[in-house]
């Protein structure tokens, strides 16, 4: 019955949930010619492979439904994993999973996030013990600084390595590459790094912005008055919105943005946490 309906439809969704339905049942054949049907609709990106779908029952749509189609056929293929043809196809497959979350580190819906987890789980616990003899370099501008053990123990922990002394006074690159050529290795970069506001290149061609204060530096329950300045470069008509910071600890006089919407244009305020909103 499942394998009629895989014969027929051609939708990346149906499909990977007709394999892994076949696959929980214990028909293995079905559920591996589906994996290989579904091997030919993959579509490569520079961040991976991915798997196109319109829209998912749960309302899914655009790159959201693609990522949640995505999990759900490499969760399909998984069983696969140590065979050649469908080796690649989930290690590219987990690259664009990886390289999608969005601005919250989550995959812009709840639906998808947890399909998301679901393969990452799934995978990490097919895959865990081949970690133990695995091999990392980091090479820095070409040149090769240290060799990492991937031991499932120290995984658990941060790898902390000072790469100053082998940077360069301009443009600088850092790779993670795998010794054993690994397939399965991901690897994420996270960096930072300070602009003092004088030296910061700020350029908008639509407003200008400024601040003032009458001091930095004040006791616990001294006043300090901030003065912000906005101003609209252009003669386009239009509302301004602007969200101004607050430090932490402070607590805002609401008397003065009072004040401040009866003197001026400020037409409403939100008081948050973090932050005043004005229009």
């Amino acid at each position: 019955m499942l394998a009629k309906s895989a014969e027929k439809s051609n939708e990346n969704y149906v499909l990977a949930n007709i394999a892994l339905a076949s696959d929980k049942l214990g028909d293995k054949e079905t559920a591996k010619s589906i994996a290989r049907k579904l091997a030919g609709f993959a579509q490569p990106s520079s961040e991976g492979i991915f798997w196109k779908s319109q829209k998912t029952p749960f309302y899914g749509w655009g790159k959201t439904a693609d990522i949640e189609t995505t999990a759900l056929i490499l969760q399909a293929i998984l069983p696969y994993a140590q065979e050649k043809e469908f080796d690649s196809l989930l290690a590219r497959g987990l690259s664009y999973l990886i390289k999608n979350k969005d601005g919250y580190g989550v995959w812009y819906s709840t639906q998808t996030t947890v399909n998301v987890l679901d393969t990452l789980t799934l995978i990490q616990s097919r895959t865990q013990g081949n970690a133990k003899n695995e091999k990392t370099a980091i090479f820095i501008n070409g040149k090769k600084v240290t060799e990492l053990m991937l031991d499932e123990k120290d995984l658990a922990n941060p790898f902390i390595l000072d790469v100053s002394p082998y940077l360069e006074a301009n443009e600088n690159t850092i790779e993670i590459k795998s010794v054993n050529n690994s397939s399965l290795t991901m690897a994420q970069m996270v960096a930072t790094h300070f602009s003092d506001w004088k030296d910061a290149k700020l350029n908008s061609s639509y407003f200008s912005l400024k601040t003032s204060y009458d001091k930095t530096i004040a006791k616990i329950g001294e006043e300090i008055t901030c003065a912000v300045q906005i101003e609209r470069k252009n003669n386009v008509y239009g509302m301004i919105l602007a969200e101004i910071g607050i430090p932490p600890g402070a607590d805002v006089d609401r008397n003065s943005l009072e004040k401040a919407r009866t003197a001026s244009n400020l037409s409403n305020y939100d008081i948050l946490p973090d932050k005043i909103g004005i229009c």
